[in-house]
């Protein structure tokens, strides 16, 4: 983030901000796609969170789509991914309402 972005945004700050840079970069000649990926919290059994990386991508021609890939770390340390969970998500870099 930014040094001058004010502190405990909301999450709809934060995602507003982040969708607004990818527009910047969709807005481009030739820009085919584009992608985050965050380091994030997942409901996980229990009321436990499991750990996971959460990455957004949205094609010109296409959709958009979030993939969810768990990780734990293992008994030496390196981190293992689980079986990743792909959704359909809302395009907002290619939208045509944002541009």
């Amino acid at each position: 983030m930014p040094k001058s972005f004010k502190q405990n945004v909301t999450r709809d700050e934060f995602e507003e901000y982040w969708f607004g840079e990818l527009r910047k970069v969709a807005a481009a000649d030739g820009c085919k796609a584009v992608c985050f990926c965050a380091d994030v919290g997942f409901p996980g059994e229990k009321e436990q969170i499991t750990r996971g990386l959460l990455v957004h991508v949205e094609h010109t021609e296409g959709g958009a789509e979030d993939i969810g890939y768990p990780y734990w770390r293992d008994d030496d340390s390196r981190i293992v991914f689980g079986k990743p969970t792909s959704v359909t998500s809302q395009r907002r870099a290619f939208s045509p309402a944002a541009n």
